[in-house]
């Protein structure tokens, strides 16, 4: 109720609200009663998860950022952000408090299952206030990584690469050798540079044929690897 009638400082229509309802007493229905308040808050975060979950069901793949976070209990609590690339742009949100027994990846395993986020989309891990949790959590990162090992992304990402600058260097390269030669004139130099930048633009509407070359690279070292 503090919380609120400290929103309603800078929210008139809230303000007029607490004024008429505040002290209506029992019978009035005035929404202001601990339990409608707390009702509403879970109602407000339900929404703010299925918002999250969402996003993540769009951007599949994300990474788990984990914080030791005692409250006035002293009960060590887990403060879960999860981080993904939503339409191109890295995104960050704060997802839940774990109340933490064991420092097992049960519980955290659980929870992301119970709101629908699969953890086999999870690519990576961090650990922050590291100096109070090397030991304790070393179970949890290890046992996410057997649940979720990243092996075939890591794969996957070193082969895009490859591909990717692979073809960025060789077009830098030939710029280069054509900007060094003694016959070169200004405008065939600003002519280069020029193509140079449209090269570089145009890289970001090529995922999918670096797509179709990259299965083609791993096919073809499957097959030496058989051989």
């Amino acid at each position: 109720m503090e919380v609120t009638a400290l929103i309603a400082e800078f929210d008139p229509f809230l303000s007029q609200h607490i004024e008429k309802f505040g002290n209506s007493g029992k019978g009035t229905v005035n929404y202001l009663s601990s339990s409608t308040v707390n009702e509403l808050i879970q109602m407000i975060a339900e929404a703010v998860m299925s918002i999250i979950v969402q996003e993540l069901s769009r951007s599949k793949y994300y990474s788990i950022s984990v914080d030791s976070t005692p409250d006035l209990s002293h009960t060590d609590q887990l403060a879960v952000t999860v981080r993904y690339v939503l339409d191109g742009v890295p995104t960050e949100r704060f997802i839940t408090f774990l109340p933490i027994k064991s420092h097992q990846a049960a519980e955290l395993v659980d929870f992301l299952e119970s709101q629908g986020i699969d953890i086999m989309n999870c690519r990576g891990q961090t650990y922050h206030n590291a100096s109070n949790m090397v030991g304790k959590y070393s179970g949890m990162q290890a046992r996410i990584k057997l649940i979720c090992p990243s092996d075939k992304m890591d794969l996957l990402e070193t082969a895009f690469l490859s591909t990717f600058w692979n073809k960025i260097l060789n077009r830098f390269n030939a710029t280069r050798k054509a900007l060094q030669s003694a016959t070169i004139n200004l405008r065939d130099a600003t002519d280069l540079l020029t193509s140079l930048e449209s090269f570089l633009d145009s890289l970001r509407g090529e995922f999918d044929s670096f797509e179709i070359e990259l299965v083609a690279h791993l096919a073809e070292a499957n097959t030496k690897l058989s051989v």
